[in-house]
């Protein structure tokens, strides 16, 4: 062991540069056969303490569970292991092109593999001298094909019993984990996942070659993977995403089929934030957030409950923009569609904060639209910066909450202005359109000027710029004109123009 110690040394000292490719191939065969022959004595180790017992005497039911422990080894490479030494116990050709080092390691786990299975056992012994010949010879593709092959065809009841076990056992889920990730388990017969695999390799290559024509329009002749926009990883996920998106299309497009929409719901106030986030704005933090109020508790309840006498209603802290209504807090840059407020709200104060103070002494900054929400409507937790980003492209309806949580008024569905249409309407002005309202164009909203509920379009004639407290008002009853020379006109509810 000593020699080889140092024989070991002077092997890993060396410094392994090839000049040619023949020189490298057979270097690439003499340090493999090492490896190889090193893994052999590996298994025969395990059986040489097997055969002796010396495991036993400190309570290991095995000589592998020894190994592993002193050699820190997975679990799995201590299984590995003790397969090969039981193989080897009964193969004995298969042993010794281990030992030669003419069957790798893959092929050695490969073989116990097979070997373990009880109701081929006896007959892949029989085979030992041809399964050695094969395995040193065979490339692993090639041999983990045969070896699969003629265990079905000797085991074929077996086979058959499995692959009817699996497909009585298909099951498929989909899980979100704790930082908003989703995880997609599945398990189907060997049909059905051949199939699935084909029509998924497709998607993926579809993936693939739209990276690779976009890296071409940059970067010519000279484009690798390296520049290509997504990892492998990348584009195996977005493929299950297209698959998904496309059986959508057409389970719309099909008899009795009906569009498959995914509702996200978002409060006002965390629509706004994010707002001001995608224009560049800085962001204070939030204020410390409670967990809510306490439901109202019966004497049994309230029994040995700290502070169950106290006040449970949120506390707004000081300067929480919720427990105001100035115009910093509804004036954001953003591509908010002037249809009602904010134009994305799912949940908004019915008491209306721009049309006045509340009807009663309640504090708006307890109503339950006020809540922090961000979820599709099955409770999803999605991150508010991609829930914003996806408004700006998708459908938009606003819902109006009342004190009870009980929704008072809805919306149409209405898409937003975004990219040149909102760059055209931002254009038009430099302050909001709103007579004497001095909010610059920055911090306003791409409003739509007739609403699209009464057929108004999103286009740059129907658009100007709004700061979020007229955006707002606009919706009480006030009306908005642009003329020929495109001059704005405001009329109150009444009919009479703010002109001043």
């Amino acid at each position: 062991m000593a020699e080889l110690d140092a024989a070991l040394d002077a092997f890993v000292a060396l410094e392994l540069e090839p000049g040619n490719v023949d020189e490298a191939v057979g270097l690439v065969r003499r340090v493999e056969r090492i490896g190889r022959r090193v893994r052999a004595v590996e298994v025969g180790l395990v059986g040489a303490l097997e055969a002796g017992g010396l495991h036993r005497g400190d309570g290991h039911a095995k000589a592998s569970l020894l190994v592993g422990y002193v050699g820190h080894l997975s679990e799995a490479e201590a299984k590995r292991r003790d397969r090969a030494r039981r193989m080897f116990a009964a193969m004995p050709a298969v042993r010794s092109a281990a030992v030669a080092g003419r069957i790798g390691r893959c092929q050695v786990d490969r073989l116990s593999l097979v070997y373990v299975n009880p109701r081929v056992q006896g007959e892949f012994i029989e085979i030992d001298a041809k399964v050695a010949q094969l395995a040193a010879v065979l490339s692993y593709a090639e041999l983990d094909r045969r070896l699969t092959n003629w265990v079905r065809m000797v085991d074929e009841d077996g086979t058959a019993d499995r692959a009817r076990r699996a497909h009585e056992n298909r099951r498929a889920r989909l899980v979100q984990d704790y930082d908003g990730g989703w995880e997609l388990l599945c398990l189907v017969g060997g049909l059905t996942g051949a199939q699935m695999y084909s029509i998924w390799k497709a998607f993926v290559e579809a993936e693939f070659q739209a990276d690779w024509a976009e890296a071409r329009g940059i970067h010519g002749d000279t484009t690798t993977v390296e520049h290509l926009a997504r990892s492998f990883d990348q584009r195996d996920a977005d493929a299950v995403a297209r698959i998904f998106e496309f059986a959508a299309r057409a389970f719309a497009a099909a008899p009795g089929g009906a569009p498959i929409d995914t509702t996200i719901v978002m409060d006002s106030d965390t629509f706004e934030r994010e707002a001001r986030r995608a224009a560049g704005a800085t962001l204070e933090p939030r204020p410390a957030p409670d967990l809510g109020t306490i439901p109202d508790l019966g004497d049994d309840e309230r029994d040995g409950l700290a502070g169950a006498d106290e006040p449970v209603g949120p506390r707004p802290a000081d300067g929480d923009p919720s427990d105001s209504d100035d115009d910093d807090r509804l004036a954001y840059p953003s591509n908010a569609d002037g249809e009602r407020d904010t134009s994305a709200d799912c949940t908004e104060d019915s008491e209306g904060e721009s049309a006045g103070a509340a009807a009663d002494d309640r504090d708006p900054a307890q109503h339950p639209g006020r809540a922090f929400r961000c979820e599709t409507s099955d409770g999803h937790p999605i991150d508010a910066t991609e829930a914003f980003a996806n408004a700006l492209v998708g459908r938009v309806r606003r819902m109006v909450m009342g004190w009870d949580s009980v929704i008072l008024d809805t919306s149409g569905y209405h898409k937003l202005f975004t990219g040149p249409l909102r760059d055209a309407v931002m254009l038009s002005s430099h302050e909001c359109y709103w007579t004497a309202c001095p909010v610059k164009v920055r911090n306003c909203q791409a409003d739509h000027l007739e609403p699209r509920r009464n057929g108004g379009r999103t286009n740059p004639g129907n658009g100007a710029p709004a700061c979020g407290r007229h955006n707002r008002l606009k919706e009480h009853g006030y009306t908005v004109e642009r003329d020929e020379h495109g001059r704005m006109h405001i009329y109150r509810p009444d009919g009479t123009e703010i002109d001043y």
